[in-house]
């Protein structure tokens, strides 16, 4: 994994970072639907791209809160989640 220690409450800080426009979020092991509602709220006006690939804790509910991510552009899902 990429990022194993990164867990929703570390995603938590993403709010204060604005500008931020791609977030790759690859093979995050921890990475849960908790921490990708965090997400999805925290950059809802900025985030472009957001790559949540290879992350076997995210499921349809967790994906079912990216419709806060109102500048969205790209999401990538490949080899799928659960």
């Amino acid at each position: 994994s990429y990022c194993s220690q990164l867990t929703g409450s570390g995603l938590s800080g993403f709010s204060s970072m604005q500008n931020l426009r791609l977030l790759d979020l690859t093979a995050c092991d921890a990475l849960s639907d908790a921490g990708l509602a965090n997400v999805s709220t925290s950059l809802s006006n900025t985030l472009h791209h957001l790559s949540v690939s290879e992350c076997p804790c995210v499921t349809d509910r967790g994906l079912g809160q990216l419709h806060h991510l109102r500048s969205l552009r790209t999401l990538d899902l490949s080899k799928g989640t659960q």
